[in-house]
């Protein structure tokens, strides 16, 4: 009889300790900040025949004690026809909504694909949004970006940043943010 009350003994601590676990990994706080960003930003190029790509700031803090390494960004509510593309300036923070071509932010520091780029801890980064205009399209809008990264005990965290940002197609005024904000 003492080998069944060990054996269930040892059956209610190991469930105690997994869902100890498991509420560690649940309760964890969001580690990404965007400083309450507030407002939408719709760009484009005036010359008509300008490029139907431009790249949009979004400066991001990691509050946490620890890097955040990235596993993966991706737009949330994207309306419009168009191809969108993260990089990210770690450790760099760069005004809010400054947009222009990628290679202007080139030279701000080192710029690096989105995914395994690492936000290192109680600091600023700046996630560069790329987005291209398809070709008979007017413009292209997206309503948040969603970072995917590892959190505790080995689970994935995904943080929605709430950016509105869209792109016109040059000498257009077709840029519509009401599809992707709030």
């Amino acid at each position: 009889m003492s080998l069944a009350r060990h054996a269930i003994a040892v059956s209610v601590v190991t469930a105690l300790v997994l869902a100890a676990l498991f509420a560690i990994a649940l309760t964890q706080p969001d580690r990404l900040d965007t400083a309450h960003l507030s407002g939408d930003v719709c760009a484009g190029w005036a010359a008509r025949n300008g490029p139907r790509s431009m790249t949009v700031t979004i400066p991001v803090r990691n509050d946490s004690s620890v890097p955040v390494r990235v596993m993966g960004m991706r737009a949330g509510e994207q309306t419009g026809a168009g191809k969108v593309r993260f990089r990210v300036i770690s450790g760099k923070r760069l005004s809010l909504n400054t947009f222009g071509p990628l290679r202007s932010f080139r030279r701000q520091g080192h710029v690096q694909d989105a995914v395994a780029a690492n936000l290192p801890a109680r600091s600023w980064s700046t996630v560069l949004v790329s987005m291209t205009v398809a070709q008979h399209a007017r413009s292209v809008a997206i309503g948040d970006v969603q970072v995917s990264y590892r959190g505790r005990l080995g689970t994935v965290r995904t943080e929605h940043l709430d950016t509105p940002l869209g792109v016109q197609a040059p000498r257009t005024n077709a840029c519509d943010l009401s599809g992707v904000s709030s």
